[in-house]
């Protein structure tokens, strides 16, 4: 089974280390988000992906994900994690899961 992922952050990180790794493996990157939109266009042309993004939220919406993973600061692991957790989606985030053990926590309770 091939999983459906949406990937949140497109910046150097991402593209060079951790979405070529992913896509070694069973899994598709159908939608990608960056509130950068040079960064959001070469990671498209970069992973062949049509769907982008500005704004996670309408990647959370995007239709027949199986996960969502994500390389942003630590507020936003905190945030969007709890935001696509409550939507039924697993996550992949680097660490830290937040910015102090207390939003670590919540993700884990979350999850």
């Amino acid at each position: 089974m091939t999983l459906k992922i949406g990937w949140i952050g497109c910046g150097t990180h991402a593209t060079q280390m951790l979405l070529p790794q992913l896509t070694r493996h069973d899994v598709e990157l159908v939608a990608l988000c960056d509130v950068d939109g040079a960064n959001l266009a070469r990671a498209a042309r970069q992973f062949g992906v049509r769907a982008t993004y500005a704004d996670h939220r309408d990647l959370l919406a995007h239709p027949g994900l199986d996960a969502v993973g994500m390389a942003v600061g630590p507020a936003a692991h905190h945030a969007i994690g709890l935001e696509a957790l409550a939507k039924g989606l697993p996550v992949f985030m680097e660490k830290p899961p937040g910015g102090n053990v207390a939003q670590a926590e919540e993700l884990l309770a979350a999850s």
